[in-house]
């Protein structure tokens, strides 16, 4: 090859290479644009599996739902018969449901770090505290973080976590069924207050066992 046919093709491969990386960078850039949350989102749908619907706060009619949806407070999921859904919520909660689910978000803090509050307002909005609904389904919930408070409703009860993971099954009776995987977590109604500790046995390994607690109504 001449020379200058080979100087050609240099610079030519050097021209594309340089027109791909602006073009990644951009995308990285406007995909990092995207993925920052709305101040007032409450959180996101980060999996879907099967069938899926969300209603909004605004709407009267349930939509199929998408994968990085964004969830506002008041908000609505619903799962069906084949449907799974993970969310992260803007308080650092990490949510699964199971199908025939249905969860609404009621009040959610605003405390993960997307949200880049500064220490005062992080504090003045940590007192307020989460509010979930379970009106149907399966749950599993886990939140590492002691400062939160996060409350999960349920036709027959409120529980509360901090520091949890656990799993809330509310059942076509109106019976809720929770199981305490770890930390500890009070179980409130009108008849009522029972606190329910996930138990740890140590063996060779360590393992754990979870413990159940079940009632349509507090003793």
């Amino acid at each position: 090859m001449p020379p200058i046919m080979q100087v050609f093709n240099y610079r030519y491969i050097v021209i594309l290479m340089l027109l791909f990386l602006v073009l990644f960078s951009t995308t990285a850039v406007h995909a990092e644009e995207d993925a920052k949350l709305d101040p007032s989102a409450a959180g996101r749908i980060i999996n879907i599996n099967g069938n899926v619907e969300v209603m909004t706060v605004d709407q009267s009619s349930w939509q199929k739902a998408s994968d990085a949806q964004l969830l506002y407070p008041g908000d609505t999921v619903r799962t069906g018969r084949d449907g799974k859904a993970s969310l992260i919520m803007s308080d650092e909660t990490m949510i699964q449901l199971n199908r025939n689910t249905q969860f609404q978000l009621k009040e959610v803090e605003r405390n993960a770090g997307w949200f880049n509050l500064d220490e005062l307002a992080s504090s003045a909005r940590s007192a307020v505290g989460s509010l979930y609904e379970i009106v149907d389904g399966k749950v599993w919930a886990r939140n590492k973080n002691k400062k939160v408070s996060a409350r999960f409703k349920t036709p027959t009860m409120t529980a509360g976590i901090r520091g949890t993971e656990l799993t809330i099954e509310v059942k076509g009776d109106g019976k809720t069924r929770t199981v305490v995987v770890e930390g500890s977590v009070e179980h409130v109604n009108d008849f009522g207050r029972v606190v329910a500790v996930a138990l740890t046995l140590s063996h060779r390994r360590s393992s754990a066992t979870c413990r159940t607690f079940q009632s349509s109504r507090l003793p």
